[in-house]
């Protein structure tokens, strides 16, 4: 079929535009794209483009806190101070039991250590006392001169691992006599002493500890002295 004059000048000028169209510069950052591949190209860019901009600000603000802390404005040696305190091992006793005392025989005891810290505590070595005495003592002095009782000897305990409970038990020295009954059914019973060891940065430490309770059962209360969670601590 023969076009007419006034379609061929139609089909000519449509021609025409789209020619034009498709020689024209770019939309600025191709905000004038409908292509949706070239839109998803323009939000990777610009997501980009801001990822490294909040990394230059991050660096700088890094930088800043570098320059105070070498300039003097923190305490680097407080800072290792306190990671230390909470990384090393932390030894205490969680229990102290008696056994019920018989004449002839020496006293049974036991004190149960646990390490509270985050590490192991090494070379664990307790030190400990047991008496019966007739009445309260209100220091660790006189507590000393009332025991004429030698301390316990040291059991290694090697490693102790966080959170895991060591058991110490201790034996009295002489045989118990009827004396010795009537002050421990009547009176007070004392068990005190230390357990020394070693943390996983190499400071030595000593723990005190000191519980006392009337008669033969009951549980045992902490002594007005001779508790010192850690000698070390306060260094």
């Amino acid at each position: 079929m023969t076009q007419s004059a006034e379609e061929k000048y139609r089909a000519k000028r449509a021609e025409r535009e789209r020619l034009a169209s498709e020689r024209a510069p770019t939309p600025l950052l191709w905000f004038g794209q409908r292509d949706p591949i070239a839109r998803f190209t323009l939000y990777v860019g610009i997501f980009t483009l801001c990822l490294v901009v909040v990394g230059i600000l991050q660096w700088n603000s890094i930088r800043g806190q570098l320059a105070e802390m070498k300039s003097g404005g923190v305490d680097t040696h407080n800072l290792a101070l306190a990671a230390r305190l909470d990384q090393r091992a932390w030894v205490g006793y969680a229990l102290l039991t008696v056994e019920t005392p018989k004449a002839g025989d020496v006293a049974h005891a036991s004190v149960t250590f646990v390490n509270t810290g985050r590490t192991p505590a090494k070379g664990v070595a307790p030190l400990t006392h047991l008496k019966f005495l007739p009445t309260t003592v209100s220091s660790e002095a006189e507590l000393l001169k009332l025991s004429n009782e030698g301390e316990s000897p040291a059991t290694i305990l090697g490693v102790m691992y966080p959170g895991m409970p060591y058991p110490a038990p201790i034996d009295g020295r002489d045989r118990l006599n009827e004396a010795d009954l009537g002050a421990s059914v009547d009176g007070y019973t004392y068990l005190w002493g230390e357990v020394a060891y070693q943390d996983v940065f190499g400071e030595q430490h000593t723990m005190e500890f000191c519980g006392y309770r009337k008669g033969l059962s009951g549980t045992f209360l902490q002594c007005p002295f001779h508790n010192q969670p850690d000698s070390a601590a306060t260094r």
